[in-house]
């Protein structure tokens, strides 16, 4: 220890003096005096002795060591060095340094980037507590912004880290995170391997999506491409990290499928060319490549969103729930068709992901506290819990949460979906798409009814997952008939084209009725040829729902969020919140008296959704209100004083 000691300190004198080569050799020295060849070569990832002596002494001398070489520009040597310095102490934090410019500088930014959030952060996180943090502040401000730069971020949050999660690591808050806070703004990785499709694909499976990225990396990886080699510097750190963090049964399935599609390779090859592809799958979103957002992981009751920007070229990061301190940052890895199914759909699209969804949301649709899942009991009629199960066609594995057949809560007797209404549900979910290629307002009426009458065959529950589908589909469609009839109410209030259209009621509030208040179980089908049902009261007692007074495509609006609110980020509902908003000016300035809506009502609602379309959209909404609004001495007409006194609360 003595000699090591005295070249460390020759190392460091030559390196002040610029005998940057003198202090490699002194370095290199006292490693190999105090190492002798003692410990094996085969080490890698393993962490070694941080408690001797010898390894506190270790850890100095290849951190050292690391900033030598890197004065010499020799990148990979100092990043490799400082690494191992970290092996013999993993709470060096001047290794950690290091290790992060040195990986940045040799081309891998974003190994260096998980290294910051995983490794450095949370050390200095700890040093600050127990220094006063400026020094702490400066040190990863210096990493950080050269860092950001080079990946395309900005707006990072300066509170929070990566931790391990299960068998991969995600994104955590340490501290309360607001909704609408950014997070993070990320740019797209450029690459022609990009498969930009592949959200509005049918049944995909984790082995067609690898099979589609293979084929496009082959190429380059065959001729060995700049993009190709640039590829895999700067998706280091990515997941998977190898191909051994792929479950061995879906390795084993996808190779299986991959080998006979290309020609003949080594192994060493075919597992580069799995472990790219596998990379592209999980790190794809929206248009293309997005690795940090990649890095939040998937909740069915997601507390954060991916929102791409209008040229398709950048995602913001951003809250939609309060995050409290501690609390993963989760998204959705669904479409939004997708994320309004029941739990035995959900389950089988995100098991592409590798993993089968068991968040809070996906274990009380199959426990029964929603009503989404409910059906009416073949024997008894009353609604019952009967998740729709995936057949596992695709995947070729049957959900291990799910039963096909489930007793009845209230007569104990065998429930199940039948071939015949599991037939029916697919045609139904194949139907939606349709309502986009409506030509017409009134043509999405006629497709709307006609498929609300097929759900309601099928003795589902009023606000089972399938209704919500059919209601997103219609509101999908119908809110840019809102927006442009909104464009034409401000010029010329109520006599503009669409908006009497509007608020014409067409027939839904005849064929759908909303059960009552209380235990869904008390909704009993009295004659089970016609599927009347009696519920103690036929609608929702609450008037903000009655369909009645607000017409067939304003109780849409406010009947699909009232199904999703339970679990869909209201921020994130923005659309349909405006849209109610919207439709609530056109109500409540009715020409003819007995059709306008209530000033109540009117309150009621702007209450409710105004406060999700910001402060714009209601200045906007009071102006047209302002300008085109009954007169005051009509009864029940708000005046523009109660308006802005309503709008300044929300």
């Amino acid at each position: 220890m003595q000699l090591a000691e005295e070249l460390k300190q020759k190392g460091n004198a030559c390196f002040a003096s610029g005998d940057v080569d003198g202090a490699v050799a002194a370095y290199q020295h006292a490693i190999n005096c105090l190492t002798n060849d003692a410990i094996p070569d085969d080490r890698s990832g393993e962490q070694l002795d941080t408690t001797s002596e010898v390894g506190r002494m270790l850890a100095v001398l290849y951190s050292n060591l690391s900033n030598a070489y890197l004065s010499q520009h020799d990148y990979t040597g100092s990043w490799e060095t400082a690494e191992e310095a970290t092996r013999y102490d993993p709470i060096f934090v001047k290794a950690w340094v290091r290790y992060i410019h040195a990986r940045r500088l040799d081309g891998y930014p974003f190994e260096a980037f998980v290294a910051l959030l995983r490794r450095l952060r949370p050390l200095l996180r700890r040093e600050a507590a127990t220094s006063g943090g400026k020094t702490s502040e400066d040190v990863e401000a210096s990493l950080s912004l050269p860092l950001y730069e080079v990946l395309g971020l900005s707006g990072v949050l300066p509170h929070i880290e990566l931790h391990d999660f299960e068998n991969g690591i995600g994104i955590v808050a340490l501290q309360p995170i607001k909704p609408n806070e950014v997070i993070l703004v990320e740019k797209r990785f450029e690459t022609s391997f990009a498969e930009v499709q592949l959200n509005f694909r049918k049944n995909l499976t984790t082995t067609r999506i690898v099979s589609s990225f293979a084929q496009k990396v082959f190429a380059h990886q065959q001729r060995c491409s700049e993009e190709w080699k640039r590829f895999k510097k700067e998706f280091k750190g990515c997941w998977p990290r190898s191909p051994e963090d792929v479950p061995d049964d879906v390795r084993r399935e996808i190779s299986g499928t991959l080998r006979p599609e290309l020609p003949p390779m080594e192994d060493r090859d075919f597992e580069e060319l799995f472990l790219a592809s596998t990379m592209c799958r999980y790190n794809c979103f929206h248009t293309g490549f997005f690795r940090a957002c990649a890095l939040a992981n998937h909740s069915c009751m997601a507390n954060a969103a991916m929102k791409l920007n209008s040229r398709g070229d950048s995602v913001t990061l951003i809250a939609v729930r309060p995050i409290a301190a501690g609390e993963f940052i989760n998204v959705k890895y669904l479409s939004d068709a997708q994320f309004l199914m029941g739990v035995g759909k959900r389950r089988e699209y995100l098991r592409s992901w590798l993993f089968w969804c068991d968040c809070s949301r996906c274990l009380s649709d199959r426990n029964g506290s929603s009503v989404s899942e409910h059906v009416q009991c073949g024997h008894c009629y009353r609604y019952t819990c009967v998740p729709l199960r995936g057949d596992g066609a695709e995947s070729k594995e049957v959900d291990p949460l799910l039963s096909e057949v489930v007793s009845c809560s209230h007569c104990g007797l065998d429930c199940s979906w039948s071939p015949e209404s599991c037939d029916g549900v697919e045609r139904i979910i194949d139907s939606l798409k349709e309502a986009t290629s409506c030509p017409s307002y009134y043509e999405l009426q006629k497709w709307f009814l006609v498929n609300v009458r097929k759900v309601k065959e099928l003795r589902v529950h009023p606000e089972h997952w399938l209704y919500r589908m059919l209601l997103y589909y219609f509101c999908f469609v119908v809110t840019p008939y809102i927006d442009d009839a909104f464009v034409g109410y401000q010029r010329v209030g109520w006599g503009a084209p669409n908006v009497g259209m509007l608020l014409l009621n067409f027939g839904f509030f005849s064929e759908y009725s909303l059960p009552s208040e209380g235990d869904c179980g008390t909704v009993r089908c009295n004659d089970p040829n016609t599927g009347n049902v009696t519920n103690n009261g036929s609608h929702d007692t609450d008037s903000i729902m009655d369909g009645k007074v607000l017409g067939d495509t304003l109780y849409i609006l406010c009947l699909l969020w009232r199904l999703i609110e339970p679990f869909y980020p209201p921020y994130e509902g923005w659309a349909v919140h405006r849209a109610i908003c919207y439709m609530v000016l056109f109500a409540h300035t009715h020409p003819k008296g007995e059709m306008v809506l209530p000033g109540s009502l009117t309150l009621q609602l702007l209450s409710k959704h105004g406060k999700y379309i910001g402060r714009n959209e209601l200045s906007t909404w009071v102006a047209a209100y302002s300008r085109h609004k009954l007169p005051d001495s009509q009864k029940g007409i708000l005046s523009v004083r109660q308006i802005k006194k309503a709008v300044e609360k929300v």
